[in-house]
């Protein structure tokens, strides 16, 4: 009854620290129109970078400027909303100058379009070069957004996942050991044990770092609190315990058994049973015949020519 008690208490602590929701953004809705700009418009460029026909370059780049356009525009309006609804006056201005240079963006694309029709390549070199200019500026001011609205950084979860998954391999492979002794076994069977419990910190970690990766900026993920730390605590405290009280057991006692094993091999006892096994072994061969296909009489086991037709075996 008390195991049954201590598991359901174990899951109700794991579940309710891993229940902790962590947000990427206070205003995620404003970084996710953000990001979606910048996917767009990297988008565009990717669209005609590997293209090496210029000409092909230029015709595709011309062709998907107009959705470019309408995306923008959605853009602005949605960040013109925000600026209403917003209260703190950082903020504003943070959106403010993210919807000023949208609208700068857009003016540089529709003049790169508009270069492209009129094969005006001054007017191009000039568009793209304002353009270059205003994403630095709309990357700086995202810096800016980022800052304001608390974003936290959980990167740091790659750490704890790299640490356990040295941890579970260097301890799946020691423990996978043939040994013969006791000790030995006993010594493999507390190494697995080490391994299975440093499973709770790797899933822990390994999930909450790819979570948040695959997170999009805004978005809400979940750290795994319980497992990471419920895991490395149990796991560092059952290696305490193997390298203070188990190891120094295992090996007095693996010591002992080498001793015996040794007494053992030396004894009289032991050295008679093995010439007594020999010498069986050799009464057998000597027993043993084999039949000459010659002349059809009967040699030694060991023979290589026939005693009596000198053939060779």
């Amino acid at each position: 009854m008390k195991k049954i008690i201590t598991l359901i208490l174990l899951i109700i602590v794991l579940f309710s620290i891993s229940s902790i929701s962590v947000n990427a953004s206070m205003g995620g809705d404003i970084i996710q129109r953000v990001d979606s700009d910048i996917s767009t418009l990297n988008n565009l460029i990717n669209s005609v970078e590997n293209k090496k026909d210029s000409q092909i370059a230029l015709t595709t780049l011309d062709a998907n400027i107009p959705s470019a356009l309408q995306h923008l525009d959605e853009s602005s309006s949605f960040y013109q909303l925000k600026i209403t609804e917003a209260t703190d006056m950082e903020l504003k201005r943070i959106i403010g100058n993210i919807n000023e240079n949208i609208l700068s963006l857009k003016s540089d694309l529709s003049q790169v379009k508009q270069a492209i029709d009129t094969q005006d390549k001054d007017l191009y070199t000039s568009a793209l070069n304002n353009y270059d200019a205003h994403i630095a500026n709309l990357n700086s001011y995202i810096k800016e957004l980022n800052n304001n609205q608390g974003a936290i950084d959980y990167s740091w979860l790659l750490w704890p996942f790299l640490v356990a998954i040295i941890i579970s391999v260097v301890l799946f492979v020691i423990s996978r050991g043939n040994p013969i002794l006791p000790a030995e076994q006993l010594r493999n069977q507390f190494e697995f044990e080490l391994f299975k419990s440093s499973l709770w910190p790797l899933f822990g970690s390994g999930i909450s770092y790819i979570w948040y990766l695959m997170t999009p900026p805004g978005g809400t993920f979940y750290v795994l609190y319980g497992p990471i730390l419920i895991g490395f605590f149990v796991f560092f405290k059952g290696l305490y315990t193997y390298l203070t009280v188990a190891r120094p057991a295992i090996n007095l006692a693996k010591n002992e058994q080498q001793a015996k094993l040794q007494e053992l091999i030396s004894s009289k006892k032991f050295e008679n049973e093995n010439m007594e096994e020999e010498y069986k072994d050799i009464e057998k061969l000597s027993t043993e015949k084999k039949k000459c296909a010659n002349c059809d009489r009967y040699n030694s086991l060991q023979a290589k020519f026939c005693k009596s037709c000198g053939k060779s075996f």
